[in-house]
């Protein structure tokens, strides 16, 4: 396995570890070639897939803003790549009581959105409020609408305490 690869396999198992089980989410990153008309790039692709399908995508949709009601006004940067692996970072470090009202840097795409739905951390009443402020659309709604779908079973996986729900 290359240098590359250790460090990716084990920042997507802490990930992956926080997610509920039953909602069956994986995050993946991969790259594609991007060619100009002079040269080409090899362009890390992250997304996140549950029950099969791509429910989160870096950066295919943020290259095109025009129709995506998730891609916010900016233009893509080769350097927003190293973003996504930023912002898992930061919320594999935050605090499990901040993480719902913590603004991630570098998180122009919901990415912190889409952990927080599935992290099994975060009970379903403090899940509820937040889902409840959303005023925008947001592509982690399909994952607490699944996770809302399967209450009793979350509820006895989580793993925080009486006070923080």
């Amino acid at each position: 396995m290359s240098k590359v690869g250790k460090p990716w396999s084990k920042l997507k198992a802490r990930v992956e570890d926080l997610f509920v089980p039953s909602l069956d989410i994986r995050i993946h990153c991969t790259k594609y070639r991007y060619y100009t008309n002079h040269d080409h790039y090899d362009v890390p692709r992250h997304y996140i897939m549950m029950a099969g399908e791509v429910i989160w995508d870096f950066p295919g949709p943020y290259l095109r803003s025009k129709g995506n009601p998730y891609a916010p006004p900016i233009d893509y940067q080769w350097g927003f790549a190293n973003g996504v692996a930023s912002v898992l970072r930061q919320y594999l470090d935050c605090p499990k009581d901040k993480l719902l009202e913590t603004q991630f840097e570098e998180d122009h795409w919901f990415l912190g959105d889409m952990l927080r739905a599935a992290d099994r951390r975060l009970g379903f009443k403090r899940l509820t409020v937040w889902a409840m402020m959303m005023d925008t659309p947001n592509p982690a709604k399909p994952v607490l609408l699944a996770r809302f779908a399967r209450v009793p079973e979350d509820e006895g996986q989580s793993t925080t305490s009486a006070g923080t729900r």
